[in-house]
């Protein structure tokens, strides 16, 4: 019998990565759609989404352009964060929420202006993906949030504990 090739094991890693990703980006859509505590609500979409919850998805999928971002194994953070954006997009967009992607393809885009294109729509949530470059123990997502734009229970307190073990990974969340 012969050993796996460490290609396999690479592959696998990467696959549990992107359905950890899928499941947390799952997680967050299922919290906005379904209001909690009302009976009934489990499995239905409701009839009206209150004017209160969000009406936008800004995904910023980072780096671009000439920007590469961090680089493993011959890969690139911007085309990564980019196939990611691409099908978190598909997912937001199946369950009927509008979204808009910072970057339509391989192109840079600065910082300003892609925090320009969530500070233009109201009532948006701004999600911004990479893949940062870090010792192989480091593992988990971080979060961040502005705490002055924030209600007086943050969101993301409310769909943190959900992500936290889809994540199997210690996790972090402040306001930055």
């Amino acid at each position: 019998m012969s050993r796996p090739r460490r290609w396999d094991y690479e592959r696998r890693q990467s696959i549990v990565a992107w359905f950890g990703l899928l499941v947390m980006a799952a997680s967050f859509l299922w919290l906005h759609i379904v209001p909690l505590g009302e009976p009934g609500s489990v499995g239905r979409l409701p009839a009206v989404r209150p004017r209160e919850q969000l009406a936008l998805v800004v995904i910023d999928p980072g780096h671009g352009g000439e920007d590469s971002g961090a680089m493993a194994s011959g890969l690139l953070e911007k085309d990564l964060a980019f196939d990611v954006a691409q099908r978190l997009d598909r997912l937001i967009r199946s369950q009927g929420l509008a979204t808009l992607l910072t970057r339509a393809g391989d192109e840079y885009i600065s910082l300003a202006g892609r925090a320009a294109a969530a500070n233009r729509a109201r009532d948006c949530i701004f999600v911004s993906i990479h893949f940062d470059e870090a010792r192989a123990a480091a593992t988990g997502v971080e979060t961040y949030y502005a705490a002055p734009q924030t209600p007086d229970k943050p969101i993301v307190a409310t769909w943190f504990p959900f992500l936290q073990p889809a994540s199997a990974a210690r996790s972090n969340v402040q306001s930055q």
